[in-house]
């Protein structure tokens, strides 16, 4: 192909930067190219090493957004360039290379998150592999249940976008009893424990969800005792009356946030005593924001 371009990249030299404009498609020659992600001022995190016969630099061509990593080359390395134009005009524009390449960036971009976003990040190369290929991406509503308390189990799931809320009935009285975010997983103890499910989860907003089957989540703790080691200690980090220490602080301000604080309308008149002794009563109370959250936080009737 005449567009391509051999170039040539020293020990250390960036190929390009996180954010940059994506102009131009990659594939090893000779050497390395180590790609990072900058989560942080200060911090980048590992995503792998390129070497000989591996692509990269196609995600932001395909979906005309800057660079979402950075590349840089580990040794000196000789790489073949193919520029946004060509690369369109006579790669993506073929349909099985098109499908080729919408199936690597699915699993570039999991890989990408797994590492970066969630709790999963410590997992070697090769577990992360083998988790990415048993992986189905679902979508909920706000308001939808993922499942409720009592089900029998059937998947593990890992949240990509969204925010979620853990709801535990007894004697017909709920309690929020935690929240979930961007890249922690939830239902793992009913599968590793082989019960039933401990509580509700309910999407507090339209949710992202990554899932296993039952059959997969078997498959993938059987045969990564560091990933069955993950769960195993998030599982011990629960409590059954109230949510792990470390995240009470998290539900008193999720609480807080989720309810409307209504100001009565002012007292009439004619009961102008009876509101003089409510006033002096709750000038004299501290009603600050940590305390009514205590409060919710304490309180089993959530309504």
């Amino acid at each position: 192909m005449q567009a391509a371009k051999l170039v040539s990249a020293s020990a250390g030299e960036l190929v390009f930067d996180q954010c940059d404009v994506g102009d131009s498609f990659y594939i090893v020659y000779s050497g390395k190219i180590r790609i990072l992600r900058r989560i942080e001022e200060d911090k980048d995190v590992n995503l792998g090493v390129r070497t000989r016969g591996d692509h990269f630099g196609e995600t932001s061509l395909i979906t005309d957004e800057p660079r979402n990593a950075i590349a840089k080359a580990t040794e000196d390395s000789v790489l073949i360039r193919i520029d946004n134009e060509p690369f369109n005009n006579y790669l993506f524009s073929k349909p099985e290379l098109r499908e080729y390449f919408d199936k690597f960036i699915k699993y570039a971009s999991i890989h990408q998150f797994l590492k970066t976003c969630s709790d999963l990040s410590t997992v070697s190369p090769l577990e992360l592999q083998q988790l990415i290929k048993k992986l189905n991406l679902e979508f909920f509503k706000q308001n939808d249940v993922i499942f409720r308390q009592g089900a029998e189990p059937d998947k593990f799931y890992l949240i990509e976008t969204g925010k979620l809320k853990v709801v535990r009935w007894e004697d017909d009285k709920q309690e929020v009893i935690n929240f979930l975010r961007e890249g922690e997983f939830f239902g793992e103890k009913a599968l590793l424990e082989d019960t039933t499910r401990f509580a509700d989860v309910v999407c507090l907003t339209d949710c992202h969800l990554f899932s296993l089957t039952k059959e997969s989540f078997d498959e993938l703790v059987t045969g990564s005792p560091k990933i069955r080691k993950i769960i195993e200690d998030r599982i011990k980090s629960y409590l059954t009356d109230k949510p792990p220490i470390p995240y009470q602080e998290m539900i008193k301000q999720e609480l807080a946030a989720s309810r409307e604080i209504r100001v009565e309308e002012e007292i009439p008149a004619d009961d102008i005593a009876k509101s003089q002794k409510k006033k002096q009563r709750f000038k004299n109370s501290d009603l600050s924001i940590a305390n009514m959250c205590a409060f919710l936080l304490s309180s089993s009737t959530m309504r």
